[in-house]
């Protein structure tokens, strides 16, 4: 009996309490609600500073191109540096091609070759294959002879031979290049005035030289006369 008497008291001290701590917010809740006036400037001068623009962003225009990766450069060849790059080729094709078409017009083929280099023997051998290369610094009278002192007279045929083509270009009558035919020759002199010279002094040559005819200083010195009048005609080709 005497526990539910305390049980009944702590009831009735929290009741109280409870009941005195709605108070003030009753109160609170009661009281009237009054408008207060809103003060224009100072609201404009604490917020003169503060920036309420909102700023939209622009979406990127979605395309189809792959995804590239950002480590690598663009080598796409529609880039700057690759318009110039082929731009350059071009125009330096362009002029490559210009100046090789002079070249050949103006007969200007051995420009760039050293003159004042000659060709000489070695122990007394005459490399034909060099001289071919270098028509025009080597010393074919020189080798003329020393072909002729070795009594090969076919070689000295050749080397005159080389002697006409050599005098005939030297004055424009046609253009030597190395990898040229006797045919070529006789087809650039058709309109030449020592085109029927130049053919007979070609067959002879070529019987002697391709023929493997073999021939003895008689046979040299008959022949030899021709060969040398067509170098002599030759030289004063440009005169006539």
């Amino acid at each position: 009996m005497k526990l539910v008497k305390i049980h009944i008291t702590i009831l009735l001290v929290l009741l109280v309490n409870i009941a005195q701590s709605s108070e003030p917010r009753k109160e609170y809740f009661d009281q009237p609600v009054t408008q207060r006036d809103f003060d224009k400037n100072i609201w404009e001068e604490t917020t003169k500073d503060l920036d309420y623009t909102v700023v939209k962003k622009k979406k990127k225009q979605e395309t189809n191109r792959p995804r590239r990766d950002l480590n690598f450069p663009d080598f796409t060849f529609n880039t700057p540096f690759w318009r110039f790059f082929f731009k350059f080729l071009i125009i330096l094709g362009i002029i490559i091609v210009t100046v090789m078409i002079l070249v050949n017009m103006l007969g200007m083929d051995n420009i760039f070759s050293p003159r004042s280099r000659k060709i000489k023997s070695t122990d007394g051998v005459i490399n034909i294959e060099n001289i071919e290369d270098n028509i025009y610094e080597s010393d074919l009278d020189r080798f003329i002879r020393q072909a002729v002192e070795q009594q090969n007279y076919a070689l000295a045929i050749r080397l005159y031979y080389l002697a006409i083509i050599k005098e005939l270009s030297l004055n424009k009558a046609i253009k030597w290049k190395r990898d040229k035919t006797n045919k070529d020759y006789l087809r650039e002199m058709r309109k030449s005035p020592l085109s029927d010279d130049f053919r007979e002094t070609t067959s002879i040559f070529e019987r002697i030289w391709y023929g493997n005819k073999t021939i003895d200083e008689r046979d040299y010195m008959s022949i030899k006369p021709k060969f040398q009048a067509l170098v002599s005609s030759a030289k004063n080709l440009t005169r006539t």
